[in-house]
């Protein structure tokens, strides 16, 4: 009979789940995407377009799409049309992501502080431990 080792938390099983990341993946989990327009504004209209559904009830929205230059996540940015006077106003309505293969942490939901374990993450693996707590005291102690 196999054994599974514990896992004493979330934060455990994500940091777990990190080891094998490609480093371009925990860069962009600890700094953000670094996205560029890959499909600037079309308009979609979900009623005539094959395979288009509706956002947040909207059925005519316009579409932008992005990728990460670093890691490949894909986001699909959604925006509501509006006009006053004369004038069009893109309001955005969602976003919905792609993440390219690997980069998904499965089965964990989301863990808290997640941006905060990947940043501890690479200090510990590049820096030596920081001795002491908190800033030094101000002023006229002792020498």
């Amino acid at each position: 009979m196999t054994t599974l080792r514990s896992v004493a938390s979330n934060e455990d099983a994500y940091l777990a789940s990190l080891a094998d990341m490609p480093d371009a993946y925990l860069e962009c989990r600890a700094t953000q995407h670094r996205m560029n327009v890959t499909d600037p504004f079309r308009i979609v209209d979900s009623r005539t377009e094959q395979g288009a559904r509706e956002h947040k009830g909207h059925t005519l929205y316009a579409k932008r799409v992005c990728t990460c230059d670093r890691c490949g996540m894909v986001r699909n940015d959604y925006y509501a049309i509006s006009s006053r006077r004369g004038h069009h106003f893109l309001t955005k309505i969602n976003a919905t992501y792609e993440p390219p293969e690997g980069y998904a942490v499965h089965g964990l939901g989301r863990v808290e502080g997640g941006r905060g374990l990947v940043l501890g993450l690479g200090l510990d693996i590049t820096e030596t431990p920081v001795r002491g707590r908190g800033r030094p005291r101000r002023g006229g102690g002792a020498a």
